[in-house]
């Protein structure tokens, strides 16, 4: 019992190098810096102090544990202890919505360029390129009208495709950065309606791997897996194309919490999931100057979702209890695209493609996200994430008949709160 008396110094300890890392760097330090890590201390102290005035009396391993904790802050520096109580604080849990967002966003831009593949394809059809096919045709040839062959009506397009991303993220707010990488795969397939509207389903699955760096992170991890689903359609009248898309997705994600000091470390294991609502609309329109197809394109997307509660586990007294989560995005993009016709042969055609466009946050805001330690309750106020993104791309698409291409795009995205990602898809379209 005389351990106790242990107790209160290292609470003290921690709001004590906390304050003096506060006042040492306020001019430095943004409110959120100073108020997420002072309300996670806060909180630690007020639930050690029943154990203070002998209201509650720790077991061994809680003892042991503040007593780790305690050495650990005492012997280290105050950079140190700042890190432990952000390290302390969900952050890594608020920044999932942005990362799922930031998919939803690639896999929106894969779809649409896929419609550009079978679009671009599609113009060197020569049932569409020689008038014939229609049924209305015909070739004289001396004294005699021969009718020409009208091949079957090709109304379905099917399709199977891969990615892969690659996200990087800077500190910013103490938040801790991280690093993703991923992958998945999509099929489907689309019917023309009418000979200029065409409508199908889609679905896929996507893998994510992030990886929290810097001394925020804690040598925290998360897998995240996605099961995305949906509805897309265009509409093509001369040079006007209007893509659509509405699914959504369900979203788990494992998280590993963890806390590191010199001398000291823990890991705390948290699981969430929920929904997700996607919807996009795109238009624009195409040019053509010989061989060269280019024109503007635009899209506004709106996604949508919820990620469930956390009850960690196995991190003995650092343990939290971490309320659900809504987040709302629309994104407005605005660029332009070409391609160019080369004929390898008599019937391959290979198509190299680029684009560029600016895209622009308008919904996703910061909110409050409570948490729970050691039974007491605080808020973690999120961040604004960053407002505009360039997007570029550059690919091709290569024809080999009129019933089969296949394409590959990269994108390179760069943001102005410094996260870059970089993402390859690929895939074949089969008409028949």
């Amino acid at each position: 019992m005389n351990h106790l008396k242990t107790l209160r110094p290292a609470a003290f300890a921690l709001l004590g190098v906390l304050g003096l890392t506060i006042s040492s760097a306020q001019a430095q330090l943004t409110v959120n810096m100073i108020q997420n890590p002072v309300n996670a201390g806060l909180a630690v102290d007020a639930a050690l102090t029943p154990y203070f005035d002998g209201t509650k009396i720790p077991t061994q391993s809680q003892l042991d544990q503040f007593l780790a904790i305690e050495s650990a802050l005492l012997n280290g520096t105050e950079n140190n202890a700042l890190a432990f109580l952000n390290q302390v604080t969900p952050g890594l849990y608020t920044e999932l919505p942005t990362i799922l967002f930031n998919s939803a966003n690639i896999q929106n831009t894969q779809i649409q360029q896929r419609l550009w593949a079978v679009r671009a394809g599609m113009a060197n059809d020569p049932r569409v390129s020689d008038g014939q096919g229609d049924g209305n045709s015909a070739s004289l040839q001396g004294k005699k009208v021969v009718a020409p062959v009208v091949e079957p009506e090709q109304k379905w397009v099917t399709f199977v495709d891969g990615n892969g991303i690659w996200s990087q993220a800077q500190s910013i707010n103490n938040l801790p950065g991280y690093n993703t990488y991923g992958g998945g795969v999509q099929i489907g397939a689309s019917r023309e309606i009418t000979k200029d509207l065409s409508f199908g389903p889609y679905i896929g699955y996507q893998g994510t791997r992030v990886s929290y760096n810097t001394i925020n992170g804690g040598n925290s991890a998360a897998t995240i897996n996605s099961l995305r689903y949906g509805l897309f359609s265009e509409f093509r009248k001369g040079g006007w194309y209007t893509d659509g898309i509405i699914g959504g997705a369900y979203n788990s994600a494992n998280v590993t919490h963890g806390y590191n000091l010199p001398g000291y470390s823990a890991q705390a294991n948290g699981t969430t999931a929920g929904g997700e609502f996607d919807t996009m609309l795109g238009t624009g329109y195409e040019f053509k100057a010989g061989k060269l197809t280019f024109g503007p394109m635009s899209s506004l997307q709106y996604t949508y979702l919820q990620l469930g509660s956390v009850s960690e586990k196995n991190a003995g007294i650092l343990n939290q209890n971490i309320n659900s989560q809504n987040a709302a995005s629309v994104l407005g993009t605005l660029g332009g695209q070409a391609h160019y016709d080369i004929n390898l042969t008599q019937s391959v055609i290979l198509q190299p493609y680029g684009s560029f466009a600016w895209q622009h946050e308008f919904m996703q805001n910061n909110y409050n996200v409570g948490s729970q330690i050691l039974g007491q309750n605080y808020n973690f106020q999120t961040m604004n994430p960053g407002r505009d993104q360039f997007i570029a791309g550059i690919g091709g698409n290569l024809v080999f008949s009129k019933s089969i291409s296949a394409y590959a795009v990269a994108n390179l995205i760069n943001g102005d709160q410094k996260i870059f990602s970089q993402a390859i898809s690929g895939g074949i379209n089969w008409k028949f």
